[in-house]
């Protein structure tokens, strides 16, 4: 017979080393980054209620480098694997931006009609091309999201190879489209251009006249001396619009915003959009034998910016028991507990923002100093009140998550009777042993 026997865990604050990871983005098979230090496929391992263990893999999906500063007012701060120090996180309204922080987006010096800048041989290392089925690369930074209220005319530059077409005189174009016509256009002089010869070009698109709710549509093109197009590349882009969805249907289906941008990774001009799959957080914050309320354990999947951006996101539950006096309650004798978001690639799991204080005997738990309490970077539950706290309805709530500022509340249970390990049958985990 096996005994297992808890260990009482020394209560103390800790500190976490992080740095921020590359996520992907599902669902796209021709993503393929000009980042040739990222990976090409990301597995994450989860728990699930169905088996002890289950891989959840995209085929196809390669980790995007992004290189984004945000332009938004800091908020709840964001812990990323690997690094020494915190991220500042940034709330995400209909007034507010995400910038590239290697100048992708930059407030143009005019307004009005769109113009372009003298097309140049790019000498950018980081451009590792990706080819198109023709072989044709098309490169440019992150754009976007835009703030919806007044907008700047932005400085696009594209980077391109052409292997399909011939050594011939061409043009430069880029087109704006709003609701399938024409508003906006700039076209460079002809020149000659060589097969596989790699070039750079910049234009202004002119968000100041035409950006509204209905979005726009973005079109690169090169013509021939004829003004034929031999080659294009369009992405529709909206401003980002926020989202209040139910926990249930997110938890069903994985979630894709709408494209708040663009971005192009040598294959072609991709939409830019936010993906969210709550699927593996489950139905129970896991149990714990040292009586701790863990939320670490939970995660979701996130694939967008290098950074998620959230305004705030909480555990709340109902304690009209009354069973922590010594934490805030506010008028629904709701206890809510901030959290901040921790990043380990495309996985996104669970942090008390604040520490606490416990009573070592009680487990009594305090949100501000007493005497003969401990700090502690966990929230504990009374010994003397785990029957009315089992089976506890708790929520997740996000605010203004994601660049689309998605808006949702996940109810999870809180359920002693649910063994850690025990047999196969009903144990979250279960050991299997035999004769050797």
């Amino acid at each position: 017979m096996i005994k297992i026997v808890p260990i009482l865990l020394a209560l103390s604050a800790s500190s976490i080393n992080v740095q921020a990871a590359k996520p992907g983005i599902p669902g796209k098979s021709s993503f393929v980054p000009p980042d040739p230090n990222s990976k090409s496929l990301h597995l994450s391992i989860f728990k699930s209620d169905s088996a002890p263990l289950a891989i959840s893999t995209f085929l196809g999906i390669s980790s995007r480098s992004f290189r984004t500063s945000s332009s938004l007012e800091p908020s709840t701060s964001l812990i990323s694997s690997s690094s020494s120090s915190s991220h500042s996180s940034s709330s995400l309204s209909s007034s507010s931006s995400l910038s590239s922080s290697s100048s992708s987006i930059k407030p143009s010096s005019s307004t009005g009609q769109s113009s372009s800048s003298q097309s140049s041989s790019s000498t950018s290392s980081s451009f590792v091309p990706v080819p198109d089925s023709m072989g044709d690369y098309l490169f440019c930074d992150e754009y976007g999201p835009f703030p919806l209220e007044n907008p700047s005319d932005v400085d696009v530059t594209f980077t391109y190879e052409l292997h399909s077409i011939s050594s011939q005189r061409v043009i430069e174009r880029m087109r704006i489209f709003l609701n399938g016509s024409v508003v906006a256009g700039s076209t460079q002089p002809s020149f000659d251009y060589v097969n596989g010869q790699r070039k750079s070009v910049t234009f202004i698109l002119p968000l100041h006249d035409y950006w509204t709710f209905n979005g726009l549509e973005i079109r690169f093109e090169i013509l021939n001396s004829s003004r034929s197009i031999l080659k294009a590349y369009a992405a529709p882009f909206y401003p980002p619009e926020e989202q209040t969805i139910s926990g249930y249907s997110l938890k069903h289906d994985i979630y894709t915003s709408n494209s708040v941008g663009f971005y192009g990774d040598g294959s072609g001009l991709h939409e830019l959009n936010d993906a969210f799959n709550f699927s593996t957080i489950g139905d129970y914050i896991d149990n714990d034998y040292y009586y701790r309320l863990d939320v670490s354990k939970n995660y979701f999947e996130y694939w967008g910016s290098s950074v998620i951006p959230y305004s705030n996101v909480n555990l709340r539950f109902n304690d009209d028991d009354y069973l922590f006096p010594n934490i805030h309650h506010n008028d629904n004798e709701d206890i809510v507990l901030p959290l901040t978001l921790y990043q380990d690639g495309s996985k996104i799991s669970f942090r008390y923002k604040n520490q606490f204080y416990v009573n070592r005997k009680t487990l009594d738990t305090s949100d501000a100093y007493k005497s003969d309490y401990i700090l502690t970077s966990s929230f504990y539950l009374p010994v003397n009140g785990l029957a009315k706290f089992n089976d506890k309805t708790i929520y997740l709530e996000f605010d203004k998550v994601g660049v689309s500022g998605l808006s949702t509340s996940i109810s999870l249970k809180y359920d002693m009777n649910r063994t850690i390990v025990g047999v196969c049958a009903d144990g979250d985990y279960c050991v299997v042993g035999g004769n050797h």
